[in-house]
C-alpha cells in the first residue's frame, strides 16, 4: 500500500466525517469488498478514479432506513421487508423514478455510524473498470491506489470476498428480479417477497 497515504481508524469520527464532506475519496473495506467511498458529489470523481464511463451510475451506502425515502420518492412493494430483513447486510436495491438508483446498508457498525453523521455517500468496488474487485486492502491496484485521497486502514470483521446480490425493481411488472447473484441466493430473497403476500 502507498505509504504516503494518509491512514485514519475508525476512532477518529470527527475527522472521517469532515474528510467525507469536504468531498475526499477513501478506501474502506466492507463486509464484501474493499469500498470505494465519497459524499454525493463525488460520483464522477469514482468514475475517473476506476476509468469507468463517466455515467455509469454507482450504488449509495445509507447509514439507516430513514435515509432512503428522500432518494427514493416512492418505495416500492417489498422494500421494507426486504431491507428488514437483509440490511445491514450484503443486498444491494436499485428502484426510484425516473432514474434508478442502487442502496445498500453495509454490515461495518463504525461505517454506519460514520454514514448517520455525513448522509448517504457514493460507494464502489475498488476497482479499476474490468478488474476483479479486491477483497482486502492490499489487493487493491497500485494506480487506483495514487487516486484517492484516503484510507480506513482497519480489517472489516468476516469480510466475504464476495459482492452483494442486487435486486431491481421492474416498474412495469411490478416486482424484484435479481441483477446480480451474490452473497444472498434468490430462493432467500424470494421466500422473504413471498411471506409477505
Amino acid at each position: 500500500m502507498n505509504s504516503k497515504l494518509p491512514k485514519l481508524k475508525w476512532k477518529e469520527q470527527k475527522d472521517l466525517q469532515e474528510m467525507i464532506k469536504a468531498g475526499k475519496t477513501c478506501l474502506v473495506e466492507t463486509e464484501t469488498v474493499v469500498g470505494l467511498l465519497g459524499n454525493l458529489n463525488t460520483e464522477q470523481k469514482l468514475n475517473e478514479i476506476k476509468k469507468s464511463p463517466d455515467t455509469k451510475p454507482l450504488s449509495l451506502f445509507v447509514g439507516n432506513q430513514n435515509q432512503i425515502e428522500p432518494i427514493w420518492t416512492e418505495l416500492p412493494p417489498g422494500t421494507h421487508e426486504l431491507a428488514s430483513n437483509f440490511w445491514p447486510g450484503e443486498l444491494t436495491l436499485i428502484a426510484g423514478k425516473p432514474i434508478k438508483k442502487g442502496i445498500r446498508m453495509p454490515k461495518i457498525n463504525p461505517l454506519l455510524e460514520l454514514l448517520t453523521l455525513t448522509g448517504p455517500c457514493v460507494c464502489t468496488s475498488a476497482n479499476l473498470s474490468g478488474d476483479p474487485a479486491p477483497k482486502s486492502l492490499k489487493d487493491v491496484n497500485p494506480e487506483l491506489l495514487e487516486q484517492v485521497d484516503f484510507v480506513i486502514d482497519e480489517i472489516a470483521p468476516k469480510s466475504s470476498g464476495k459482492a452483494s446480490t442486487i435486486l431491481i425493481f421492474d416498474d412495469e411488472k411490478n416486482e424484484w428480479s435479481e441483477l446480480r447473484s451474490g452473497s444472498i441466493d434468490q430462493a432467500t430473497w424470494k421466500q422473504t417477497l413471498f411471506m409477505q403476500n
